[in-house]
């Protein structure tokens, strides 16, 4: 009998607690759900917040596309499309023009770009970035005095990122496939696959002071102006062909550095002689050419001489110089002896862990050497002030 009582005081018991552990986790639960839904709703205020944003963003981007259509109608181009789609919620704003041409004339050249379908994204949180991209797009340029030229593109893409002021930053543009010709050219044409090209201002040029003055250590480089990156592969041009390394061109690869402030496309003499006086330079950090069996790299700089001739030097190593050699000799340029005579010399001084021959390249006195041999003259780039002025 005490034992039966024990067991029916810890049923008892044991009931209890349950029903004390099944109130307090129902507690828990109306105290989660209430969070639960607290969360939701303050997710849901947010999105609502977002999706407003977004919808007045959109607006704004709309109305600043308008109003640049017509203030570019204003100056004279010529801006038609088929229709005008805005959308891409919720990640980013993209607008699409249907059927899309620009044209206008600058600068003594006539010019206009086609599209099907003409897209430009912007992210709603970085404002200065621009997106455009088309699946396809033709244009043509076409100089006052010279032959016209048109180019075509398959899925094209820009990158286009600005600063205060509407001033450009930063400027990509690739292509898949890229073909160019001269429209008095049948039949002749450029054609590139994965080309690249990127820019980028280092400064303004309010603000590119010289880096050092006359008196300082050398070796100190003046500001970044700019700089200029150019990519392509498989590139391929009948007119290549005349070469000893055949129509294609594998890769290349050019990187450019404008240095010092005061260039612009309307610079004048004095001012591009200002510029070369206060140290300007355009340098090379690097190039790259793989074509046929040449295999070129190269890097160096230059500036202008009191003439407006090239001036400066340059570092190259090649392979593959070989077949340039017997394409001088096919020519009758040089005889077999001194094509031997060359190969021979050319092979002591190669460079045996790299197989490659380094050649110092100068421009100097109006003449380019390579190594101390003189190979072609450099003429002035531009008149001269001083010869510019007619009495």
């Amino acid at each position: 009998m005490r034992h039966l009582r024990q067991l029916r005081i810890f049923k008892v018991r044991l009931g209890g607690a349950l029903w004390d552990r099944c109130r307090s986790y129902g507690r828990r639960l109306r105290g989660d759900g209430l969070r639960f839904k607290l969360m939701i709703a303050a997710l849901a205020a947010l999105l609502a917040a977002y999706s407003v944003y977004w919808i007045m963003a959109a607006r704004r981007a709309e109305a600043a596309l308008i109003a640049w259509i017509e203030n570019e109608k204003a100056q004279g181009h010529d801006i038609r499309y088929s229709a005008l789609d805005v959308g891409g919620y919720p990640y980013r704003i993209e607008a699409t023009l249907r059927d899309f041409h620009l044209s206008g004339a600058a600068a003594g050249f006539a010019w206009e770009f086609n599209a099907p379908a003409f897209a430009g994204v912007i992210l709603p949180w970085r404002p200065r970035h621009f997106i455009l991209f088309a699946k396809e797009a033709t244009a043509r340029l076409a100089p006052a005095d010279g032959a016209a030229a048109t180019f075509a593109a398959t899925a094209l893409r820009a990158s286009v990122v600005t600063a205060d002021g509407d001033m450009l930053e930063r400027v990509s543009i690739t292509a898949d496939r890229l073909l160019s010709k001269g429209e008095g050219d049948a039949g002749l044409g450029l054609e590139a696959t994965d080309s690249e090209l990127h820019w980028r201002a280092g400064a303004p040029a309010s603000r590119l002071t010289p880096a050092v003055s006359a008196e300082a250590e050398d070796g100190v480089r003046e500001p970044l102006a700019w700089q200029l990156a150019v990519k392509g592969r498989d590139i391929t041009d009948p007119r290549l062909a005349a070469s000893p390394y055949g129509d294609k061109i594998a890769e290349l690869a050019l990187v450019m550095e404008l240095r010092s402030g005061g260039l612009n496309p309307q610079a004048t003499p004095a001012t591009i002689a200002a510029w070369r006086d206060s140290g300007g330079t355009l340098e090379v950090p690097s190039l790259k050419l793989e074509w046929g069996a040449l295999d070129l790299t190269l890097s160096g700089s230059a500036t202008l001489d009191q003439q407006f001739r090239p001036l400066g030097a340059f570092t190259a190593e090649v392979m593959g110089y070989e077949p340039a050699i017997d394409h001088l000799r096919a020519k009758g340029d040089i005889s077999p002896e001194e094509a031997s005579a060359a190969k021979e010399t050319l092979a002591a001084i190669v460079n045996g862990e790299k197989g490659r021959l380094p050649v110092p390249i100068t421009m100097q006195a109006g003449r380019m050497f390579l190594g101390p041999l003189p190979v072609a003259n450099l003429p002035p780039l531009v008149e001269p002030p001083a010869l510019s002025a007619k009495p």
